[in-house]
């Protein structure tokens, strides 16, 4: 703790910051009428400090999902993978058939800029973060049917990366939060070519590899590499000098996950129920157009997600302040 405090010729430089600034006021909101009125009213953006989490996701461990209930893995937050315990499924038909489940955390925000957690699950803490909250839309709707919530201004690069507790990253503009503009215009800003959302299945080979796939994809290339880096899945499941394409992406169970499977020359494989973002540390296109850093970087928080947090975690405060430069003489010259 003494080591992050310690900086080398502050004492020095500081007189020089030319970022020197005195706060005269600041308040705090909390309700999301308050933060609503605030935005409109002060029409400028406020401040939030929330804190970071990883939300639970049971998986399914047998044999058929590549996992072994005897020994049972599972991929943390980190992609690292670990060993750990048996617990029991959820109460969901699709788990009837399955004696052995694993806990997973993941990521509270998803490749859509959601930030999100699974109802009825605890969150594990993870730290604080800042982000601004740059507006607000009632009839939004996120991947898990929360309607209404705030648009917010984030730091992250996306991409394919582990950073803050994320191995997959993705964000939208702000205008596409407020349903100023389409999915198809936003593309031109934003296309999350990475994210599996994104893909379009093709049914097998001689379909995905055919003139007529390509044409009705508007000429984008399909072809995927696999990367197997361990995040997901154990290595050796994938063989990095193939050319992949997505033929199916069935939903799994009521939480989000996924059963995809994907065809090469040599044949087709599935991969076992995962999370998209999940997916994506897995499979990723072979060319693809990065999102525009300017446009981009903007996500979405639920009400229904803000609140729970705020009921789980404590107090997430948003804030606006009121401050001045302090004026300076002129820089003086010597010749």
């Amino acid at each position: 703790m003494e080591a992050e405090r310690k900086c080398d010729g502050l004492k020095e430089y500081l007189p020089k910051n030319p970022l020197k600034y005195k706060i005269i006021s600041e308040k705090s909101y909390f309700g999301r009428s308050d933060i609503k009125k605030a935005l409109v009213t002060l029409d400028k953006t406020l401040s939030l400090g929330i804190q970071m989490s990883f939300t639970i996701w049971f998986q399914p461990c047998d044999a058929r999902y590549q996992c072994d209930p005897k020994k049972p893995t599972v991929n943390d937050h980190t992609g690292a993978l670990i060993e750990t315990t048996c617990v029991p499924c959820p109460n969901e038909r699709i788990f009837k058939t399955v004696d052995c489940c694993v806990l997973a955390s993941k990521s509270t925000v998803n490749m859509q800029g959601e930030w999100y957690m699974n109802k009825d699950e605890p969150l594990l803490v993870e730290g604080g973060h800042a982000v601004s909250v740059v507006g607000y839309n009632d009839h939004y709707v996120d991947e898990h049917g929360n309607v209404g919530g705030f648009i917010l201004r984030n730091s992250w690069a996306d991409g394919i990366s582990f950073s803050h507790g994320s191995k997959a990253k993705g964000s939208h503009t702000a205008a596409f939060y407020a349903h100023m503009i389409g999915e198809a215009d936003e593309d031109n800003y934003c296309p999350n070519e990475i994210s599996v959302r994104k893909w379009e299945p093709c049914g097998d080979w001689k379909t995905c590899t055919s003139e007529m796939t390509k044409i009705s994809n508007g000429g984008k290339d399909q072809r995927l590499k696999c990367e197997d880096g361990g995040r997901a899945l154990p290595k050796g499941n994938c063989d990095k000098s193939l050319d992949y394409y997505l033929v199916n992406k069935t939903g799994w169970d009521q939480q989000g996950l996924y059963v995809t499977c994907f065809v090469s020359e040599k044949g087709e494989s599935c991969l076992p129920p995962l999370t998209l973002d999940d997916v994506a540390t897995i499979y990723q296109p072979k060319k693809w157009a990065p999102n525009d850093p300017q446009m981009c970087g903007f996500n979405f928080i639920s009400y229904a997600t803000f609140e729970r947090f705020q009921a789980f975690l404590g107090q997430s405060i948003v804030s606006s302040a009121s401050y001045r430069r302090p004026t300076r003489p002129p820089p003086t010259f010597s010749v």
